[in-house]
């Protein structure tokens, strides 16, 4: 059975970016497909980050950083 881009794309899970602990679809019209590694179909798309998306994350990474840093292993291991 022949499914179109349009349709598979429309049928699919689309997974979003989380930065800074929230969901998010960006700005880019363009996705990536993510496989299902055991039946080689695709099964969700990702959306591809622009500029926007990557400075948030870095800026979050670059803060979220300077508390962890003062964690001793014991609390970044969780316990």
């Amino acid at each position: 059975m022949f499914v179109s881009a349009t349709t598979r794309a429309a049928m699919t899970e689309r997974i979003p970016h989380f930065i800074d602990g929230h969901r998010t679809t960006g700005q880019s019209q363009r996705t990536a497909d993510v496989f299902n590694p055991n039946t080689g179909q695709v099964q969700a798309l990702v959306p591809m980050a622009g500029t926007t998306e990557v400075d948030a994350a870095v800026a979050s990474a670059v803060e979220a950083q300077k508390g962890w840093a003062t964690w001793n292993p014991q609390r970044r291991r969780g316990s």
